[in-house]
């Protein structure tokens, strides 16, 4: 596995990484690297290590390396959320939909969200959109947006665990 990993490494990322040292041991291998951009991760894996401004507790800024999802893979991730067509599923029940689509944004959140949470709002808040377009093409009654935003509002509070990211992002359905 750690030759997979170091092939990996090494044929990927040649170009934006420079590595300083490479510690291999029985059950993991670290590598420490200097970064020319500001990202650095594994394509394979979809994950990138942002570069982010933080600072510390006693007040010091310096820069740190969080891990997230790719741009990559939230791409291939939004074109398997567009080709399931939410919106145009009117024949399905709100727990049709629920069942349907809750065990792969569960993955989602638990592999790319392990860290670095806030990078799949944006996805998460579209799926909501979705939602919202099919409550208001399947029910004409809720058609106008103040109806439509009051029975999404009921809904989010009635069922609150029933879609597995309403526990990230329950309200929260615009885009913008």
């Amino acid at each position: 596995m750690a030759d997979d990993l170091l092939q990996d490494l090494w044929l990927h990322q040649a170009a934006d990484i420079a590595v300083n040292t490479l510690t291999i041991r029985a059950d993991r291998v670290t590598v420490h690297a200097a970064t020319t951009g500001d990202e650095a991760g594994c394509p394979s894996c979809g994950a990138v290590s942002t570069r982010v401004h933080s600072s510390s507790r006693k007040g010091k800024n310096f820069t740190a390396f969080l891990p997230a999802i790719s741009k990559d893979a939230l791409k291939k991730i939004s074109a398997e959320v567009r080709s399931w067509r939410l919106h145009q599923q009117i024949r399905l029940t709100f727990f049709d939909l629920a069942r349907r689509i809750n065990p792969m944004v569960r993955g989602w959140m638990q592999y790319y969200g392990a860290f670095y949470r806030s990078a799949l709002h944006p996805l998460l808040r579209r799926i909501n959109a979705y939602l919202m377009r099919w409550i208001r093409q399947k029910y004409k009654r809720l058609r106008t947006f103040k109806k439509a935003h009051a029975c999404w509002l009921r809904a989010t509070h009635q069922y609150p665990r029933l879609f597995a990211h309403w526990a990230w992002t329950p309200r929260a359905w615009r885009s913008g």
